[in-house]
């Protein structure tokens, strides 16, 4: 069955095979890494060489001045969306987040998006050996009696 996925569940992708994201915008192409996905947008994360080629002059990007782009990316088959910048944050003295969301995607690349997320999903929850759950054990109700009869309690006082 199918799960109806919230727009802004955020899935991680592996850091071990980095998913490159190509970047176009007015003046530049740029190369990006994707560090996390939605079925409404995308994060980022760049050098600030990278992230000052895509925002020349900006120190912050305002809701009545947007940036958008274009990207692409393969995650199991290529995707072609119009994205808006959101925001960008600093991480660390080289390293840069930006949050965009999709402002133009096609039918088939949603669907896509969504086999992906799902895929993800499903395998960050398979059990493991050790968190299988164990059947609970079958006690007859005389098997009981006898527990409850060898059971003896006492109580102590502690001052």
């Amino acid at each position: 069955m199918k799960r109806q996925l919230i727009y802004h569940t955020h899935v991680n992708t592996s850091q071990l095979d980095k998913i490159v994201v190509k970047v176009q915008t007015e003046s530049k192409n740029s190369t990006c890494y994707l560090d996390r996905i939605s079925r409404d947008g995308l994060t980022l994360s760049c050098d600030s060489e990278t992230l000052h080629s895509i925002l020349p002059n900006k120190t912050v990007v305002a809701p009545k001045d947007p940036v958008s782009m274009n990207t692409t990316f393969a995650l199991d088959k290529s995707i072609n969306a119009l994205c808006r910048v959101i925001f960008a944050r600093r991480l660390s003295k080289d390293h840069f987040i930006m949050e965009l969301k999709f402002v133009d995607i096609n039918e088939q690349a949603k669907q896509d998006l969504d086999d992906y997320i799902e895929k993800t999903l499903r395998s960050e929850l398979k059990p493991t050996e050790d968190c299988k759950i164990q059947p609970e054990p079958k006690i007859k109700s005389s098997e009981i009696y006898k527990i409850n009869n060898d059971l003896r309690i006492t109580y102590s006082k502690v001052a």
